[in-house]
């Protein structure tokens, strides 16, 4: 099994976290297009370097719980703003 310490457990068999990963960044790739950002915008708003969110939504890079939420919130504000 996959797990974290630094963070929230992840709890998946190995041979299924690649592929919850490439999911998961199509779908941040998807929120921070419709939400307007670019990569480096978001990449400051979660106080993470660039290249993490790269590697992330390519599906090669895990994120800790604390950055998607942190990004969660400036997307959900910034769509607050905006409406």
């Amino acid at each position: 099994m996959a797990t974290r310490d630094d963070d929230e457990a992840i709890d998946l068999p190995d041979e299924m976290l690649p592929e919850a990963l490439v999911i998961l960044g199509k779908n941040l790739k998807m929120w921070r297009d419709q939400a307007g950002f670019t990569q480096p915008d978001a990449a400051a708003f979660a106080g993470i370097p660039l290249v993490i969110l790269q590697q992330a939504e390519q599906g090669k890079r895990e994120l800790r719980a604390t950055v998607l939420k942190t990004l969660a919130e400036q997307l959900a504000a910034l769509e607050a703003v905006l409406a």
